[in-house]
């Protein structure tokens, strides 16, 4: 037969299938086509439609300290930063022994940071570590290394402000011997706190002479935050205009 005289059939429609059955076909598909491309703008654009679509909105960052205000936003959602470190945390060591005299409680100083995120310590012999602003709990840990010597016994403990508190840690012990070096390590459970406490590590021998703490990788003293005030320590979100929440 010539070709020429063969009908000619519409595209996607197969000879003998009624027509209704093509389009209905056809919606279905352009519905799940558009379906997909409305999500996709409803992830740049308001719920609302009040925008036209220009491209992905712009992505701000703040600080707490120059958070703006919510009215500037209405109810958008934007992300907060406040600019601090992932994990806020410092571990700090001695470079130069320390005598600790006869049955007098004696915090340990420390002369050099091994790391510190968040500020806490001041570096060049420092007793203590200061809590940073937006800081509710931290975890401590330390450890301690004598010289050799005799004597009743030994203690190692955490201070907050000076004074004990419940999760102070206390290890209390008599020495191994006169020609051993002790080893003492303590560690915390979360402790509350609030901006500017200090804690320190604070050590006590009865010898009837005066002893050191030496310089060793086993003494040390860390601090880490476990829990955070709202605003700090991490990436937030604002979802509503006027309070800011953590994103979890």
């Amino acid at each position: 037969m010539d070709p020429v005289a063969q009908p000619i059939q519409p595209i996607g429609i197969e000879e003998g299938r009624p027509q209704d059955k093509f389009l209905r076909g056809l919606l279905r598909t352009l519905q799940g086509f558009w379906s997909k491309e409305l999500h996709r703008l409803n992830r740049v654009l308001p719920k609302d439609g009040t925008e036209a679509m220009t491209g992905p909105l712009e992505l701000f960052t703040y600080t707490v300290a120059t958070l703006p205000d919510a009215s500037d936003f209405g109810a958008s959602v934007i992300y907060v930063s406040d600019g601090g470190p992932a994990c806020s945390r410092a571990l700090v060591k001695k470079t130069s022994d320390q005598t600790i005299n006869d049955s007098t409680n004696t915090d340990l100083v420390w002369q050099a940071e091994q790391y510190d995120d968040g500020a806490w310590f001041n570096q060049g012999g420092d007793a203590f570590f200061t809590v940073p602003t937006g800081v509710k709990k931290v975890r401590l840990s330390a450890n301690v290394q004598w010289e050799a010597g005799g004597g009743t016994f030994r203690l190692f403990n955490f201070l907050q402000d000076g004074v004990g508190f419940v999760g102070a840690a206390t290890n209390i012990d008599q020495p191994t011997g006169a020609t051993l070096i002790d080893a003492r390590a303590i560690l915390s459970p979360d402790v509350a706190c609030v901006a500017g406490d200090e804690f320190s590590a604070n050590v006590l021998h009865v010898t009837g002479g005066t002893l050191d703490v030496i310089v060793s990788n086993n003494t040390f003293f860390g601090i880490e935050a476990t829990e955070f005030a709202e605003g700090y320590g991490g990436t937030f979100q604002g979802s509503n205009g006027t309070r800011w929440v953590p994103l979890g």
